[in-house]
């Protein structure tokens, strides 16, 4: 057997020695088969799994090219919460057409990824939209109305709030020891403005900027400092309590940066709140799929340890992909959400991402009407060592600041083989 062939079965190894494969089965899990989550039935995170872990990921629908072979739909139940990136803030939605959202599917595919979503809802599962991210930025044209509408339509628990406007538009300064920011303003209104169109049961989250809650009391000096630092401070204190899962964005920083801090940090903040019942999670990425510093073994298990220990809300995955390449001494997206199931006792771990053989065809590529596509084309081969595209951007990017994803994975790290036997 190869080094490389080694590499999934060392990670469910080292997740079976530490935690166990076991069969219990999580309360996220405990709905009958067969039995439908609506919309309607669902309580807000604070309320629906106390004492449990979230293992959440960020699904790219612009990666599913043919819905009808149910990669959606196919995701194992030990992804608790699905989020489908990503939908434009000033979308108009006419119900049976995706033109105008900004979702990447073809209006010949509506029927069947609603009905993929009704599926995956009926394991169990939560499913989010996502809107903005690096790529939709017109938050000034916010459109709430389409946005519940679509919720409704599609069948969505909710929604995830991906706030990234145009990166030179926002600069933080701290004066007496407190962050604000030139996007104070509009970042807290996005928030109150999207609860109050989609009330409680509606699920409501933040995928949140890896430094944005930096810049203040024990976190004043926290590295790395950008002029994003301490971006989530005045919206968070304001409006945290109208949200019910906090995503961290912990993968897009340099080596300065600790998750874990990050992670403190926005527990902090939210404590200024003051009400806010929801869950905070560890954001991750598996190396092939974005960008920033690439995750290794060890900090995955780091992180899964920490997480265990200090009653953390569980931890979430940019982004699932079907067509994950394999770069040597990295985890891909399914080892990586396999081993968080591991470790957080849930059930059924050894079960793969997806199932469908390749679950889109190459012949479609073309087809595929986002920036993200050039990785999709990349990822049909397997990866042994790609650099980063980083110091081809004008200007170049700084790590541990918002800006727009390379196109490109970074260049992976050397970690050890385990060898088994």
């Amino acid at each position: 057997m190869g080094a490389t062939a080694l590499l999934p079965l060392a990670l469910l190894m080292l997740g079976c020695l530490r935690g166990g494969m076991v069969l219990a089965a999580n309360a996220h899990n405990s709905t009958a088969k067969g039995a439908e989550v609506s919309v309607a039935s669902m309580k807000p995170y604070g309320g629906l799994q106390v004492g449990t872990k979230e293992n959440v990921g960020y699904y790219a629908s612009w990666g599913d090219w043919n819905p009808s072979q149910g990669a959606l739909s196919g995701i194992p139940t030990y992804v608790t919460t699905v989020i489908m990136a990503f939908c434009q803030p000033d979308m108009t939605f006419t119900p049976g057409s995706f033109a105008g959202t900004g979702f990447q599917y073809l209006d010949e595919n509506y029927n069947t990824v609603k009905q993929q979503i009704a599926n995956l809802k009926q394991k169990g599962t939560r499913v989010l939209v996502a809107v903005g991210g690096a790529n939709y930025a017109k938050w000034s044209a916010l459109n709430t109305g389409s946005l519940a509408s679509f919720v409704k339509e599609m069948g969505f628990n909710g929604v995830d709030i991906d706030y990234e406007p145009a990166f030179d538009s926002v600069v933080c300064t701290t004066s007496s020891g407190v962050p604000s920011c030139t996007s104070d303003a509009e970042f807290t209104n996005v928030i109150l403005s999207i609860r109050n169109a989609l009330p409680r049961p509606i699920i409501v989250s933040l995928a949140a900027y890896s430094i944005g809650a930096y810049g203040w009391g024990n976190f004043a000096t926290a590295q790395p400092i950008g002029t994003h630092t301490g971006m989530s401070y005045n919206p968070l204190k304001a409006q945290g309590d109208k949200l019910d899962l906090i995503n961290i964005m912990s993968y897009d920083a340099d080596n300065q940066y600790s998750p874990i801090t990050a992670y403190q940090s926005y527990q902090a903040l939210l404590a200024l709140n003051g009400q806010f019942s929801g869950k905070i999670v560890q954001g991750v990425s598996s190396q092939q799929e974005c960008c920033g510093h690439q995750l290794s073994y060890d900090e995955l298990n780091t992180y899964a340890n920490w997480l265990n220990a200090n009653n953390g809300g569980g931890a979430m995955l940019w982004y699932l992909g079907p067509r994950a390449g394999t770069v040597p001494g990295t985890p891909t997206s399914t080892q990586v959400a396999q081993y968080f199931c591991t470790q957080f006792s849930f059930g059924g771990c050894s079960d793969p991402l997806f199932t469908c053989d390749g679950c889109a065809s190459v012949g479609v590529v073309a087809s595929v009407r986002d920036p993200y596509a050039a990785m999709a084309i990349g990822q049909q081969t397997v990866v042994t060592s790609i650099k980063t595209a980083d110091a081809a951007l004008q200007p170049p990017r700084t790590y541990g600041q918002p800006n727009e994803e390379p196109p490109f994975w970074v260049e992976p790290r050397q970690v050890p083989i385990v060898k088994l036997g």
